[in-house]
């Protein structure tokens, strides 16, 4: 016995993306001032905003529109300078130099008390996500490019996980598969296991 059927046809708000971002936000608009005067919660809202724009940057980038993608980051960014946004799925090379495009122009134009140490936190968070998707796809030259912009927003407290995966990137799976594995067996035998 089913707890819900969903009725699709052509008028669903879920198969218009825009109207259903624009629904989202009137609700969001109408709602939280009350949650802000109750709770003076103005961070927590930037960050539900942020969220929600983020969310729908990628309906629109999967649908095609570039132009609704790069605005809704841009707003995102700045409900939220410091918002992690997760670069996954099909496309990743496009999905990355399409945010990036929008990333790159917010924080070379943002002035705030974030600027150098919000703006160096904000590129590694992002290229270090980046490195581990590459790597979990065993794409070793985005994995390596990523890694390496990493260190390079990092520096000089480079990111100690990334160290041994960067350097097996170059002697292969096989290589790097058998180093895994004995880094592991160390491990286990720290832990007493």
């Amino acid at each position: 016995m089913p707890l819900l059927r969903y009725r699709v046809h052509g008028d669903n708000m879920s198969k218009d993306i825009t109207n259903m971002q624009r629904s989202t936000f009137t609700v969001l608009d109408k709602y939280w001032p009350r949650v802000c005067e109750e709770n003076k919660a103005e961070e927590e809202r930037n960050r539900v905003y942020s969220n929600h724009c983020v969310n729908f940057a990628w309906k629109q980038y999967t649908r095609g529109d570039r132009a609704a993608f790069r605005e809704l980051v841009e707003q995102a960014l700045a409900y939220d300078p410091l918002h992690q946004v997760v670069l996954r799925g099909d496309d990743l090379p496009g999905k990355e130099r399409a945010f990036f495009e929008v990333f790159d122009r917010f924080w070379k134009n943002h002035r705030s008390r974030h600027d150098s140490k919000g703006k160096k936190k904000s590129y590694r968070v992002h290229y270090i996500q980046l490195a581990w998707e590459y790597y979990h796809r065993y794409d070793m030259k985005g994995f390596r490019r990523s890694v390496a912009k990493a260190f390079y927003y990092s520096f000089p407290r480079v990111p100690v996980r990334l160290v041994l995966p960067f350097v097996t990137s170059f002697l292969g799976k096989e290589s790097a598969d058998g180093l895994h594995r004995v880094r592991e067996r160390v491990l286990k035998g720290r832990a007493g296991v």
